[in-house]
């Protein structure tokens, strides 16, 4: 019985089917855009920002934490009105809290140093701070300016006083009973009356400042300090967490075996290799989609290399391999 072949002819509109496969790349490849841009959008609007912030916030928090250590040991049994105290300061003087802390516990160091009591200390660090909050908006200056030339009453430094108008020779300071063989102590309670003495004018003026645009100004960046310390204060213990699980995981790391690192070290080779690899396959994959408008081309140059071969074998095979690596 003869055998009989069935034959199936499938043909293809090449022109309809590459428009086809152009228009869905191209719908691909804008939906792709759009979702990057706003991946990267909400990643620069929002995701970024929040994450700054909330170190900010955490920073803040711990820079309080630490504040508030030095002031307990600076004052003792007096820290807690030192702490009472730096609660008032945001509205009376346009202090946070933690700045108020952190200015008093400086002044309450230099203080005890010298031979004051912590109890002295702490009457007279929390008068300069709130005298610092008032001179800064009396003198129009920044609040460390005021901070640094009130810490001359502990050095005897009177440079950064004299800028601000206050004269502190031993001639002025003799009117308060100042005299060379008083003690640390004695010498700086003189220089403390002949400042108060001399700052008269600008105590209380950020009270009644308080309503101005300078003064609202820095209430305003003092009360988000205060903010950020809250929030902050709310992320510590996450923080912490996450602080303990990271040292953790360093010790695990370091109390490896070398032949364990030297395995870590070989398959994180292998892990930085991934992404340059996936990048050469797309870049492949893109070299054979634009070789998909020339599929015709190629049909055509595959057809007339069988037939030249058929003629001349050799010299049209080079000829072919030529070819093919031009359109590669």
């Amino acid at each position: 019985m003869a055998g009989k072949r069935l034959s199936v002819g499938l043909f293809v509109d090449d022109k309809q089917f590459q428009s086809g496969l152009k228009r869905a790349a191209t719908s691909l490849k804008k939906f792709g855009k759009t979702v990057a841009q706003t991946g990267m959008t909400l990643s620069t609007s929002l995701t970024l920002p929040i994450g700054i912030a909330g170190v900010a916030s955490i920073k803040m928090a711990s820079d309080f934490e630490e504040s508030l250590n030095k002031t307990r040991v600076a004052f003792g049994d007096s820290s807690s009105d030192v702490e009472a105290f730096a609660k008032t300061t945001l509205t009376n003087f346009g202090l946070a809290e933690g700045s108020a802390l952190d200015m008093a516990s400086m002044f309450g160091d230099m203080a005890t140093s010298m031979g004051l009591t912590q109890k002295q200390a702490g009457g007279m660090a929390t008068s300069l701070v709130g005298l610092a909050g008032d001179l800064a908006s009396f003198k129009n200056i920044g609040i460390e300016q005021a901070e640094t030339a009130l810490a001359g009453i502990f050095t005897g430094e009177t440079e950064s006083l004299k800028k601000l108008g206050i004269v502190m020779t031993e001639a002025n300071l003799k009117q308060f009973g100042y005299n060379k063989n008083m003690t640390q102590a004695e010498k700086i309670g003189i220089r403390y009356k002949a400042i108060i003495e001399a700052t008269k004018n600008a105590q209380g003026d950020y009270s009644r400042t308080s309503d101005g645009v300078a003064n609202s100004t820095r209430t305003l960046t003092e009360s988000v300090k205060e903010l950020s310390t809250d929030f902050g204060t709310m992320l510590l213990p996450l923080a912490s967490k996450l602080i303990a699980k990271g040292q953790e995981l360093v010790n695990f790391f370091r109390n490896l075996s070398t032949e364990q690192k030297e395995t870590i070290l070989q398959v994180a080779g292998v892990v930085a290799v991934v992404g340059p690899l996936i990048l050469i396959i797309g870049k492949l994959v893109q070299v054979l989609g634009m070789l998909g408008g020339s599929i015709r081309t190629i049909n055509m140059l595959m057809e007339s290399l069988a037939k030249a071969i058929a003629l001349n074998p050799m010299t049209s095979l080079i000829t072919a391999t030529i070819a093919l690596v031009g359109i590669l």
